[in-house]
C-alpha cells in the first residue's frame, strides 16, 4: 500500500490493471481505492461548490452510508450514524459563509464541550443519564409512531411504551416533555405519565423541612399523604371517565362533552386503544384518542 501511495504521488496516475503495485489487492479493494483516488483528483476542480453540496458529493462518492451500516454493531446504531450525515450536511449549509467555523465544529464537536447540548435518539441514550433531559415530539403518530400504512399493533405499542420509559428515566434532576401543539394530538404517554401528580409530589418533597437524612421512601410516603394521592400504580383507563374505546367504526355517531355531536370518519392505530377522526357538526374535524376523550355513543 505504501508503494502504491508513493507511485500515485509521483505519477498522478492510477496504475494499469496488471501493474505489480496492485498485486495482493482484491478486486473490491481495487475498486474502492480507485474511486477514492478519482475523488481526490476531482476535489480541486470543485473548489467553488457550496460546502453542503461538496460534502454531499463526497459522502455519496465514498458510499459513506453503506460503510456506516456495515460497520455498526446494531441496526439502531447504524440508523443514528446515517442521520448524523444529514446533520453534517445541514451544518455545512448553515455555515456556508464561514468555512473556518465549520472546520472548527468538526474538530471540536458540541458533545465534547461542557456547555454544549447533546442531541441523541432514545436508542442511543440507553444506559446514560444527564441532569436535564428534554424529550420532544410527544405527539400521536410520532411517539408512539404509527401511520395509516403502518398501524400500531398491541406489540408495537408496548415497544414504544418501553422506549418512552427509557427516555424519561434518563433525567437525573429535570425532565421537560414537549409536544408541538399542532394538528397532532398530544401523545397518550403524557396522560399515562401522571405529570400533574408527579409535580404535586415534587412540591411536597421540596417543601419538607425535615433533616436530609430521612430515607427517600419515608419522604415519598409523607409527600403522597400530604397530596392525598393513592400510593401505588393506578391504571390510566380506570382514572379516565370516558366511554369504552374499543369497537369504534367509521360512520358511527357520537357525542363529545365539548364539541357536541359528530360522526367517526377514520379509525387507526391500536384497535384496543385507537385514534379516531371525527367530523363534528359545530367544531369541524378533530383527531381524538378514543380512550381519553369524553365521548358517548349516540344510538
Amino acid at each position: 500500500m505504501r508503494r502504491l501511495c508513493e507511485a500515485l504521488a509521483a505519477t498522478q496516475q492510477w496504475p494499469g490493471r496488471e501493474d505489480p503495485l496492485l498485486a495482493g489487492l482484491k478486486p473490491g479493494q481495487r475498486r474502492h481505492l480507485k474511486r477514492r483516488w478519482q475523488l481526490l483528483c476531482e476535489l480541486p476542480r470543485l473548489g467553488n461548490w457550496p460546502p453542503a453540496k461538496l460534502l454531499a458529493h463526497v459522502i455519496e462518492a465514498i458510499d459513506a452510508e453503506k460503510v456506516l451500516r456495515r460497520s455498526a454493531s446494531r441496526r439502531e446504531k447504524a440508523d443514528d450514524d446515517v442521520r448524523l450525515l444529514d446533520v453534517l450536511i445541514e451544518q455545512a449549509g448553515e455555515l456556508a459563509n464561514d468555512p473556518d467555523a465549520f472546520i472548527e465544529l468538526l474538530r471540536n464537536p458540541v458533545e465534547n464541550r461542557p456547555d454544549g447540548v447533546l442531541i441523541s435518539t432514545v436508542h442511543g441514550a440507553k444506559g446514560l443519564e444527564w441532569p436535564l433531559v428534554m424529550l420532544w415530539g410527544l405527539n400521536e403518530e410520532d411517539f408512539p409512531h404509527f401511520s395509516r400504512d403502518n398501524p400500531l399493533s398491541p406489540q408495537r405499542l408496548e415497544e414504544e411504551r418501553r422506549l418512552y420509559y427509557v427516555a424519561i428515566t434518563r433525567a437525573r434532576e429535570r425532565l421537560l416533555l414537549l409536544h408541538d401543539g399542532g394538528e397532532h394530538r398530544p401523545s397518550r404517554f403524557l396522560a399515562e405519565s401522571a405529570v400533574a401528580e408527579c409535580e404535586r409530589v415534587g412540591q411536597a418533597l421540596a417543601s419538607e423541612s425535615e433533616a436530609v437524612s430521612a430515607s427517600a421512601s419515608r419522604r415519598w410516603w409523607r409527600a403522597t399523604r400530604a397530596c392525598r394521592l393513592p400510593v401505588g400504580a393506578t391504571p390510566v383507563r380506570e382514572m379516565a371517565t370516558v366511554a369504552p374505546a374499543a369497537g369504534w367504526q367509521v360512520g358511527e355517531r357520537l357525542h363529545h362533552a365539548n364539541f357536541g355531536a359528530g360522526e367517526v370518519v377514520l379509525v387507526e392505530g391500536d384497535p384496543a386503544d385507537p385514534v379516531i377522526e371525527v367530523r363534528f357538526e359545530g367544531a369541524g374535524r378533530r383527531r381524538l384518542i378514543a380512550s381519553r376523550a369524553p365521548l358517548a355513543r349516540i344510538a
